[in-house]
């Protein structure tokens, strides 16, 4: 369908296509029906769950569920663009902070400073409106373009839409330069000054009204261009790794990581790890920087290919990525309070990540989970840790910390050591032991003192062998007839010259007893 634009509305340049086509697209062979996929993906609602976006076909599922994460955040917490950073607002009895929510909608189902119950969260969200949803739907893109914006050296927000015209058949928006020198006309309205949000919300509101310019193909392919863009063509490229593919989408045209990445944090990082590790001067693996809104959690962690930091294992909200191998899908709750860390638990994180601070450039990429850090190193952990510069600054107060921690005789600070002087600096204290001795246990649990996922797995078959019956005798005799009665009846099929021996009594039973025993346990 045909589109009128805003005057403010204008072609993208010719030099910058190009550009964002070698962002967005992989470098090197690209199969057209991966970049086809992308731009027949429209912004559309499931009719069997009407809370729920639709995916026609593989490839942006990424892109789609971080949307569809904070269509839900702004469904089930009222959460805004305006509101970038902060927490989230439980319950609020607007959806959207300048728009009356009709009477029944998700964020006013329960009173102002109250969480819905899960179950009645879910039966309203189930029942929501058309508009309403399609309004928290141009709030979830809004608050992720926004947020790309007001990343450091980040663009003016901006939207791209799809040309005001009907491409001809078999047109791409944006062809990778492989396939097509020619792009069909890719128009943007930039807003500035970036903190212009209610122009940008407005015109967002038109482009997913129904007939809008982002339900139909190419709509998803657009939020992915304006995301681009309001980052910055160059910041983007800046934010990954030297080494990585630098780009936007992979094989089977696949989100990258630093797609997703800068969708859920507004910086297209490579890494899922809390902050930066520097390897060596000038070479540095770079990762998600601050706490995310949603979350993110990935199969690759349990097979022990990388780390998710905590940053995004707890978010502000209780929203949570999920990266399968061939799928992102999403898990969310309505209560706040499992997501909401405790002065202890904020300050175990701090220590954590300065820990690992210290063990930067070193060599190591451990991120600390050794347990140690050389002891002059302690000025830089102390400095992550932010604590007071005349401890980290002063010769003689850093030096008598350092005599206190290390281990003596061997130029090294253990990780319990320097996490009861870092509590001490952030002004907290591990609780007493309950049998009243003098010492001091953590409140939270380290790494090393947490079952792993082999030991778990062993544990588990243990206590399901003990639970498991052995067959009672009965069931073996009946079970040793059917095996003698089964060999019989082959051999009389197979004839008298088979070789096959009927089985003993003994054997029958034998084997009898196994297939019992299977059957009980599959």
């Amino acid at each position: 369908p045909a589109h009128s634009w805003p005057e403010e509305v204008a072609p993208l340049a010719p030099a910058e296509l190009e550009e964002l086509a070698d962002l967005i697209w992989p470098a090197g062979p690209v199969v057209a029906g991966d970049v086809e996929r992308w731009h027949a993906e429209g912004f559309a609602f499931r009719e069997e769950v009407p809370f729920g976006l639709r995916q026609q076909a593989g490839g942006p599922c990424g892109l789609l569920a971080v949307v569809q994460a904070e269509l839900l955040r702004a469904l089930l917490f009222g959460a805004t663009a305006d509101e970038q950073g902060s927490l989230p607002l439980p319950a609020a009895e607007q959806i959207l902070a300048d728009e009356t929510v009709p009477p029944g909608d998700v964020a006013a189902a329960a009173p102002s400073g109250e969480t819905a119950p899960a179950a009645d969260a879910l039966a309203t969200l189930l029942g929501v409106s058309d508009e309403t949803r399609r309004t928290a739907l141009a709030e979830a893109m809004l608050i992720i373009l926004a947020r790309a914006a007001a990343s450091p050296s980040g663009g003016p927000l901006t939207l791209v839409l799809p040309p005001a015209t009907t491409p001809s058949e078999g047109a791409m928006l944006l062809p990778p330069r492989a396939l097509s020198p020619s792009p069909n006309g890719l128009t943007a309205r930039r807003f500035e000054p970036a903190g212009s949000l209610a122009a940008a919300r407005l015109a967002l509101r038109e482009a997913v009204a129904p007939g809008g310019a982002l339900t139909g193909a190419g709509g998803v392919l657009c939020l992915l261009v304006s995301l681009a863009l309001s980052r910055g063509l160059a910041a983007a490229r800046g934010d990954m790794d030297v080494g990585s593919d630098g780009c936007l989408t992979a094989a089977f045209g696949h989100c990258t990581q630093e797609l997703v990445n800068l969708a859920l944090s507004g910086v297209a990082s490579s890494n899922v790890f809390d902050g930066e590790v520097e390897l060596s001067p000038g070479m540095c693996l770079r990762g998600v920087l601050g706490q995310t809104q949603v979350g993110y959690l990935t199969q690759l962690e349990a097979l022990r290919y990388c780390e998710v930091g905590t940053y995004l294992k707890a978010p502000i909200s209780p929203l949570w990525l999920v990266g399968s191998s061939s799928h992102f899908s999403i898990v969310f709750g309505t209560d706040s309070a499992p997501v909401t860390a405790s002065p202890l638990e904020v300050a175990h994180c701090t220590a954590r990540r300065a820990f690992a601070a210290a063990c930067e450039g070193d060599g190591g990429t451990d991120g600390g989970d050794g347990g140690l850090i050389q002891a002059d190193k302690l000025a830089v952990a102390l400095r992550a840790l932010g604590a007071p510069t005349d401890i980290h600054a002063k010769g003689d107060a850093l030096n008598a910390l350092r005599a206190q921690l290390e281990l003596p005789g061997t130029g090294v600070i253990l990780w319990d050591d320097f996490w009861r002087a870092a509590l001490e600096l952030q002004g907290l204290a591990l609780p007493p032991q309950k049998d009243g001795g003098g010492g001091a246990v953590p409140m939270l649990v380290d790494a090393a003192e947490v079952e792993t996922d082999e030991q778990m797995a062993m544990r588990l078959q243990a206590e399901f062998d003990n639970e498991v019956p052995p067959p009672s005798p009965a069931a073996i005799v009946e079970a040793a007839a059917i095996v003698e009665a089964a060999a019989v009846l082959q051999k009389a099929e197979n004839g008298s010259a088979s070789s096959i021996p009927v089985p003993t009594p003994a054997a029958a039973a034998a084997a009898a007893a196994a297939v019992v025993a299977a059957a009980v346990v599959f």
